[in-house]
């Protein structure tokens, strides 16, 4: 059942387009990602950010939020809260918090990331 999954990562802000290319390369890496006009399961996922400052460094908060539809179905998701931390800017920050969440998305546990697991078993 799992090998006949395919997804479809839909991302619209810029900042969360960056923290979408690491799902997608798991995804391809796997095998999940659509080619065609195959049937597949649609992952939105949205970006929200808090930015500081504080003691030089610049700080980044981000909420990352997953949803797996099926159709028009919710049928699994995740929300991970995420910090970075840079001191030359933001966007040292960003990165470090991409990375932090490439870390979570290649951690073997791809269902648990997408809030799939009891769904699959």
């Amino acid at each position: 059942m799992k090998k006949k999954l395919k997804f479809n990562v839909l991302a619209k802000e810029v900042r969360s387009k960056a923290f979408a290319n690491p799902l997608r390369k798991i995804l391809a890496q796997e095998g999940f990602i659509t080619s065609g006009q195959q049937r597949h399961l649609k992952i939105q996922l949205v970006v929200s950010e808090s930015l500081s400052q504080s003691h030089g460094f610049y700080i980044g908060r981000y909420e990352i939020v997953l949803k797996v539809f099926d159709g028009r179905i919710q049928v699994g998701g995740n929300q991970f809260f995420i910090k970075g931390q840079g001191v030359q800017n933001y966007l040292a920050a960003q990165s470090q918090a991409i990375k932090k969440f490439n870390g979570i998305v290649s951690s073997g546990d791809l269902w648990g990331v997408l809030g799939l697991k009891n769904q699959l078993n």
